[in-house]
Order: structure tokens, then sequence, then C-alpha cells
């Protein structure tokens, strides 16, 4: 996934960027796409809690989604979208991919 970039965005975004930033924008990909944050997804699927990433036990489709979100959450951040706005538009994004896969 496309931390290093997302972690760059993030820093050119913030005066002082701060810790919760970076998870804050992960968080808000996962709920769009898993419906709920890594750490839900972690409980709801008998995960132990110290696994560090979700990748392994997501589909193929949940992880191309998540990357294409990412590049275009990173692209909006660089742009200087407010929060936001970036939610809504990545969740359009998704619903339309959605829609088009099951059209």
């Amino acid at each position: 996934m496309e931390f290093p970039a997302f972690t760059k965005a993030i820093m050119e975004a913030h005066e002082e960027p701060k810790h919760y930033h970076f998870s804050n924008e992960i968080n808000m990909i996962n709920r769009i796409v898993l419906g709920v944050s890594a750490a839900k997804f972690k409980e709801q699927n008998g995960i132990d809690k110290k696994v560090h990433s979700i990748r392994p036990y997501l589909e193929l489709e949940q992880i191309t989604m998540i990357e294409e979100l990412q590049r275009i959450d990173i692209g909006l951040i660089v742009a200087g979208i407010e929060y936001e706005e970036r939610k809504q538009v990545l969740q359009a994004v998704c619903q339309k991919r959605l829609l088009a896969l099951a059209g």
C-alpha cells in the first residue's frame, strides 16, 4: 500500500503533523472500503490485535480498492482539499467502482 507517499503528503500538508493524521486517513479509507476500521475488522474476523496489517486477510478486490483510494487521497491531500471533502470524493469513487463491478 502507498504508505511512503501517504506519509510524505501528510507531512507536507500539516505545519506540525501529528501521529493521528496518518491513522485518520487510513481509517477513513478502511471504513469506506470495508465498512469498519482495521481494529474493528480484526475484532470481527478473530484476528489477533497484535497483528499489524490486515492486508493478508483481505480479498484482492478490497486491496485493489484501498490502493486506488490511497492514490486518489494523496492527490487530494497535496491539492489542499479538506478531510470531509476528501472523504466525500473517495466515497463517490468507491460507489462508482462498486456499481461498475455489479453492472
